[in-house]
């Protein structure tokens, strides 16, 4: 995988990286939406993130998007704010329900969950004392059962909980997306996926939004990117070549 500088934007480093999404003769065309899952983690200041993530999302958004973010106690209302912000219908998910397509769906406060290939949730509580990752666990789950029609958006947050988990993703030819550490309230968790090099774009916040419904559309602002990237690696291996 080769990481290519595509912009630099008041601070915030935008970069591309090329992912596992096909290029090249009819991939621009192709029917449908490239990503079937979409998970938004979060840890510390995620709620005004994932708000403002949910508000540029069109009503048509034809994937599953899950919401898995770091959450105390059992009485948060996370589900209850997002519903007001996002087009699509909110759930708090529960062990058994599948996921479906223009659905957002919440993981409850210290809850397991795992996504199957059939996707159906296993939702199960936390063991007291457990070791662990909630986000990793998560993600590793998406990785195994959606392999590259899944994508993870990275955003504010401590700890590194999700870079582990987001390298899955990308092994997996998943797609990865990345808030700049600049625009994040908390960078650590978005810093932790970049260092390891295991995001594919990284943007913004108020850039996330628009690139999701744009990646999940099949849009060209995405194409754009993958192709500037295919472009810019096929100029660095051939000025290799010629040095050799």
């Amino acid at each position: 995988m080769v990481i290519v500088p595509a912009a630099q934007d008041g601070g915030n480093l935008v970069h591309v990286r090329l992912a596992g999404v096909p290029i090249g003769p009819g991939a621009a065309g192709a029917p449908g939406s490239p990503v079937d899952v979409v998970a938004l983690v979060a840890s510390a200041g995620g709620l005004a993130a994932l708000s403002q993530v949910h508000l540029a999302l069109p009503d048509d958004f034809n994937a599953a998007l899950v919401v898995v973010q770091h959450l105390g106690g059992p009485a948060s209302r996370l589900a209850e704010i997002l519903d007001r912000h996002s087009p699509l219908p909110v759930h708090w998910i529960a062990d058994h329900d599948r996921l479906e397509p223009g659905h957002v769906y919440v993981c409850p406060p210290q809850q397991l969950l795992e996504i199957r290939p059939d996707a159906e949730c296993s939702v199960r509580p936390m063991e007291p004392g457990h070791r662990l990752r909630p986000i990793d666990f998560f993600l590793a789950s998406l990785a195994r059962s959606y392999g590259r029609r899944a994508m993870v958006v990275v955003l504010t947050g401590m700890g590194g909980d999700s870079a582990a988990g987001s390298e899955a993703v990308s092994q997996a030819s998943g797609t990865v997306l990345v808030q700049s550490p600049k625009s994040a309230a908390h960078p650590p968790m978005p810093t932790a996926v970049i260092g390891i090099g295991a995001a594919d774009i990284v943007l913004p916040l108020s850039e996330l939004g628009p690139m999701i419904a744009d990646v999940v559309a099949g849009g060209a602002s995405y194409r754009d990117f993958l192709l500037l990237v295919a472009a810019q690696t096929e100029g660095a291996l051939a000025g290799a070549r010629r040095r050799r």
